[in-house]
Protein backbone atom coordinates (compact mmCIF):
# COMPACT_ATOMS: atom_id res chain seq x y z
CA UNK A 1 0.00 0.00 0.00
CA UNK A 2 1.02 3.60 -0.83
CA UNK A 3 1.61 6.32 2.25
CA UNK A 4 -1.91 7.15 1.76
CA UNK A 5 -3.30 4.08 1.57
CA UNK A 6 -1.98 3.23 4.91
CA UNK A 7 -3.60 6.59 6.60
CA UNK A 8 -6.57 6.12 5.23
CA UNK A 9 -6.74 2.52 6.46
CA UNK A 10 -5.39 3.63 9.80
CA UNK A 11 -8.13 6.49 9.42
CA UNK A 12 -11.04 3.71 8.68
CA UNK A 13 -9.82 1.42 11.77
CA UNK A 14 -11.87 3.87 14.14
CA UNK A 15 -13.14 0.91 16.07
CA UNK A 16 -10.08 -0.57 17.05
CA UNK A 17 -8.33 2.87 18.14
CA UNK A 18 -11.57 3.48 20.30
CA UNK A 19 -11.15 -0.05 21.64
CA UNK A 20 -7.86 0.38 22.52
CA UNK A 21 -8.71 3.73 24.38
CA UNK A 22 -10.98 2.60 26.21
CA UNK A 23 -8.46 -0.75 27.09
CA UNK A 24 -6.35 2.06 28.51
CA UNK A 25 -8.94 3.67 30.84
CA UNK A 26 -9.86 0.14 32.16
CA UNK A 27 -6.49 -0.84 32.54
CA UNK A 28 -5.12 2.66 34.61
CA UNK A 29 -8.14 2.07 36.73
CA UNK A 30 -8.32 -1.65 37.34
CA UNK A 31 -8.56 -2.58 40.87
CA UNK A 32 -9.63 1.29 41.95
CA UNK A 33 -12.89 2.11 43.55
CA UNK A 34 -13.81 5.48 42.22
CA UNK A 35 -11.94 5.27 38.66
CA UNK A 36 -11.67 7.78 36.21
CA UNK A 37 -13.53 9.71 39.10
CA UNK A 38 -10.18 11.15 40.78
CA UNK A 39 -9.65 12.97 38.15
CA UNK A 40 -12.70 14.45 38.51
CA UNK A 41 -11.45 14.96 42.00
CA UNK A 42 -8.54 16.50 41.29
CA UNK A 43 -10.53 18.78 38.70
CA UNK A 44 -12.64 19.84 41.09
CA UNK A 45 -10.57 21.00 44.07
CA UNK A 46 -8.47 23.05 41.36
CA UNK A 47 -11.16 25.09 40.31
CA UNK A 48 -12.40 25.68 43.91
CA UNK A 49 -8.74 25.91 45.15
CA UNK A 50 -7.72 28.65 42.80
CA UNK A 51 -11.45 30.09 41.90
CA UNK A 52 -11.60 31.30 45.54
CA UNK A 53 -7.79 32.75 45.76
CA UNK A 54 -7.68 34.21 41.98
CA UNK A 55 -10.90 35.79 42.37
CA UNK A 56 -10.08 37.78 45.31
CA UNK A 57 -6.47 38.71 44.28
CA UNK A 58 -7.86 40.15 40.48
CA UNK A 59 -11.22 41.70 42.43
CA UNK A 60 -13.37 39.81 39.74
CA UNK A 61 -17.14 38.76 40.56
CA UNK A 62 -17.08 34.76 41.63
CA UNK A 63 -19.86 34.27 39.64
CA UNK A 64 -18.18 35.02 36.47
CA UNK A 65 -14.72 33.80 37.49
CA UNK A 66 -15.59 30.57 38.30
CA UNK A 67 -17.44 29.44 35.18
CA UNK A 68 -14.31 30.87 33.42
CA UNK A 69 -12.07 29.19 35.06
CA UNK A 70 -13.72 25.43 35.01
CA UNK A 71 -14.58 25.65 31.20
CA UNK A 72 -11.09 26.96 30.85
CA UNK A 73 -9.08 23.80 32.72
CA UNK A 74 -11.53 20.99 31.66
CA UNK A 75 -10.29 21.98 27.93
CA UNK A 76 -7.37 22.44 29.09
CA UNK A 77 -6.78 18.88 30.89
CA UNK A 78 -7.79 17.73 27.23
CA UNK A 79 -5.65 19.52 25.26
CA UNK A 80 -2.30 19.07 27.78
CA UNK A 81 -2.90 15.71 28.59
CA UNK A 82 -3.25 15.06 24.89
CA UNK A 83 -0.47 16.79 23.54
CA UNK A 84 1.73 15.04 26.79
CA UNK A 85 0.37 11.66 26.36
CA UNK A 86 1.25 11.55 22.65
CA UNK A 87 4.71 11.90 22.98
CA UNK A 88 4.66 8.27 24.46
CA UNK A 89 1.89 6.78 21.33
CA UNK A 90 4.52 4.76 19.49
CA UNK A 91 6.38 3.26 22.50
CA UNK A 92 3.33 2.06 24.12
CA UNK A 93 2.46 0.81 20.93
CA UNK A 94 5.71 -1.14 20.63
CA UNK A 95 5.00 -4.60 20.52
CA UNK A 96 1.91 -4.24 18.35
CA UNK A 97 3.84 -2.01 16.22
CA UNK A 98 6.84 -5.04 16.24
CA UNK A 99 4.38 -8.12 15.53
CA UNK A 100 1.37 -6.60 12.91
CA UNK A 101 1.45 -4.21 10.12
CA UNK A 102 -1.39 -2.03 11.91
CA UNK A 103 -1.12 1.73 10.57
CA UNK A 104 0.92 4.28 12.94
CA UNK A 105 -1.63 6.55 12.96
CA UNK A 106 -3.79 4.55 15.01
CA UNK A 107 -2.04 5.13 17.94
CA UNK A 108 -1.82 9.37 17.94
CA UNK A 109 -5.56 8.76 17.66
CA UNK A 110 -6.27 6.34 20.43
CA UNK A 111 -4.28 8.93 22.18
CA UNK A 112 -7.17 11.75 22.00
CA UNK A 113 -10.26 9.01 21.96
CA UNK A 114 -8.89 8.33 25.45
CA UNK A 115 -8.55 11.59 26.83
CA UNK A 116 -11.74 12.37 25.06
CA UNK A 117 -13.59 9.63 27.14
CA UNK A 118 -11.63 11.18 30.68
CA UNK A 119 -13.05 14.81 29.36
CA UNK A 120 -16.32 13.39 29.16
CA UNK A 121 -16.27 12.17 33.34
CA UNK A 122 -14.68 16.19 33.87
CA UNK A 123 -17.46 17.67 32.41
CA UNK A 124 -19.41 16.81 34.99
CA UNK A 125 -17.44 19.56 36.98
CA UNK A 126 -18.86 22.05 34.68
CA UNK A 127 -22.18 21.05 34.88
CA UNK A 128 -22.08 21.57 38.68
CA UNK A 129 -20.35 25.12 38.67
CA UNK A 130 -22.95 26.44 36.01
CA UNK A 131 -25.81 25.19 37.82
CA UNK A 132 -23.91 26.48 41.21
CA UNK A 133 -23.18 29.89 39.42
CA UNK A 134 -26.28 30.69 36.58
CA UNK A 135 -24.32 29.74 33.77
CA UNK A 136 -25.75 29.08 30.48
CA UNK A 137 -24.07 27.92 27.77
CA UNK A 138 -25.04 27.79 24.44
CA UNK A 139 -24.04 24.41 23.10
CA UNK A 140 -24.70 25.45 19.45
CA UNK A 141 -21.82 26.85 18.69
CA UNK A 142 -19.96 23.91 20.03
CA UNK A 143 -21.60 21.48 17.60
CA UNK A 144 -18.15 23.10 14.96
CA UNK A 145 -16.11 24.10 17.17
CA UNK A 146 -15.78 21.36 19.38
CA UNK A 147 -15.28 19.04 16.22
CA UNK A 148 -12.45 21.70 15.30
CA UNK A 149 -10.95 21.31 18.29
CA UNK A 150 -10.24 17.70 18.14
CA UNK A 151 -9.44 17.99 14.45
CA UNK A 152 -6.53 19.96 15.67
CA UNK A 153 -5.69 17.90 19.08
CA UNK A 154 -5.01 14.87 15.96
CA UNK A 155 -3.04 16.42 13.71
CA UNK A 156 -0.41 18.07 16.82
CA UNK A 157 -0.79 14.56 18.10
CA UNK A 158 0.32 12.56 15.08
CA UNK A 159 2.98 15.21 14.98
CA UNK A 160 4.59 14.90 18.89
CA UNK A 161 3.87 11.85 18.62
CA UNK A 162 6.43 10.82 15.41
CA UNK A 163 9.16 13.66 16.50
CA UNK A 164 8.88 11.91 20.25
CA UNK A 165 9.39 8.46 18.67
CA UNK A 166 12.61 10.10 16.30
CA UNK A 167 13.88 12.21 19.46
CA UNK A 168 13.43 10.61 22.53
CA UNK A 169 14.47 13.46 24.86
CA UNK A 170 11.78 15.35 23.48
CA UNK A 171 8.76 14.39 25.46
CA UNK A 172 9.91 15.76 28.94
CA UNK A 173 10.50 19.20 26.59
CA UNK A 174 7.20 18.69 25.52
CA UNK A 175 5.76 18.29 29.32
CA UNK A 176 7.73 20.98 30.11
CA UNK A 177 6.59 23.31 27.70
CA UNK A 178 2.48 22.34 28.29
CA UNK A 179 3.43 23.73 31.64
CA UNK A 180 4.80 27.05 30.52
CA UNK A 181 1.75 27.45 28.14
CA UNK A 182 -0.26 26.66 31.58
CA UNK A 183 0.18 30.32 32.64
CA UNK A 184 0.78 32.12 29.59
CA UNK A 185 -2.78 30.91 27.95
CA UNK A 186 -5.83 32.65 29.60
CA UNK A 187 -7.17 29.86 31.76
CA UNK A 188 -6.21 31.86 35.61
CA UNK A 189 -6.50 34.98 33.76
CA UNK A 190 -8.78 36.49 31.51
CA UNK A 191 -8.18 37.66 28.24
CA UNK A 192 -8.95 40.76 28.97
CA UNK A 193 -6.36 41.75 31.66
CA UNK A 194 -3.89 42.40 29.18
CA UNK A 195 -3.05 44.81 26.92
CA UNK A 196 -0.24 46.69 24.87
CA UNK A 197 2.79 43.90 23.97
CA UNK A 198 1.53 41.53 26.77
CA UNK A 199 -1.71 40.29 24.22
CA UNK A 200 0.57 38.58 22.02
CA UNK A 201 0.38 36.03 24.82
CA UNK A 202 -3.82 36.06 23.68
CA UNK A 203 -2.59 36.86 19.68
CA UNK A 204 -0.29 34.67 18.86
CA UNK A 205 -0.53 31.55 21.66
CA UNK A 206 -2.57 28.81 19.41
CA UNK A 207 -3.62 27.20 22.76
CA UNK A 208 -5.29 30.80 23.51
CA UNK A 209 -7.59 30.24 20.56
CA UNK A 210 -8.18 26.56 20.74
CA UNK A 211 -9.68 27.54 24.23
CA UNK A 212 -11.35 30.39 22.98
CA UNK A 213 -13.40 28.37 20.60
CA UNK A 214 -14.93 25.82 23.31
CA UNK A 215 -14.98 28.00 25.98
CA UNK A 216 -17.20 30.79 25.23
CA UNK A 217 -20.07 28.95 23.79
CA UNK A 218 -19.88 27.38 27.49
CA UNK A 219 -19.57 30.86 29.00
CA UNK A 220 -22.74 31.51 27.07
CA UNK A 221 -20.94 33.73 24.23
CA UNK A 222 -19.90 33.34 20.91
CA UNK A 223 -16.56 32.43 20.27
CA UNK A 224 -14.21 35.66 18.68
CA UNK A 225 -13.88 35.05 14.46
CA UNK A 226 -10.47 34.75 14.37
CA UNK A 227 -10.26 32.24 16.62
CA UNK A 228 -12.29 30.31 14.51
CA UNK A 229 -10.07 31.78 11.56
CA UNK A 230 -6.98 30.70 13.24
CA UNK A 231 -7.56 27.30 14.47
CA UNK A 232 -9.47 26.59 10.78
CA UNK A 233 -6.30 27.36 9.34
CA UNK A 234 -4.59 26.09 11.84
CA UNK A 235 -6.45 22.15 11.14
CA UNK A 236 -5.70 22.43 7.45
CA UNK A 237 -2.29 23.44 7.73
CA UNK A 238 -1.39 21.15 10.61
CA UNK A 239 -3.15 17.90 9.07
CA UNK A 240 -1.24 18.63 5.49
CA UNK A 241 1.92 18.56 7.72
CA UNK A 242 1.46 15.70 9.95
CA UNK A 243 -0.06 13.34 6.60
CA UNK A 244 3.10 14.31 4.70
CA UNK A 245 5.46 13.65 7.69
CA UNK A 246 3.46 10.26 8.03
CA UNK A 247 3.57 9.46 4.33
CA UNK A 248 7.25 10.15 5.10
CA UNK A 249 8.20 8.40 8.19
CA UNK A 250 5.70 5.92 9.24
CA UNK A 251 7.67 2.82 8.31
CA UNK A 252 10.39 3.98 10.18
CA UNK A 253 8.70 4.08 13.31
CA UNK A 254 8.92 0.86 14.49
CA UNK A 255 12.91 0.91 14.10
CA UNK A 256 12.53 4.26 16.20
CA UNK A 257 11.60 2.48 18.95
Amino acid sequence: MTGLQTIAGGMRRWRFWTFLAWQDIKQRYRGSVIGPFWTVGHLALTIAGIGFLYSGLMNISQDGYFPFLAAGLLFWFLISSTVVDATNAFPQAGSILRQSSVPPIIFPLRIVVRNLIVFGHNMFVFVVVAVIFGTTPDPLPLLFTFPLLLVNLAWLSILVALMSARYRDLGQLISQLMGFFLFVTPIFWVPSAVSGFRSAYVLYNPFAHFLEIVRAPLMGEAPAGISIAVCSALAVIGWAVAVFALIRHQRKVVFWI
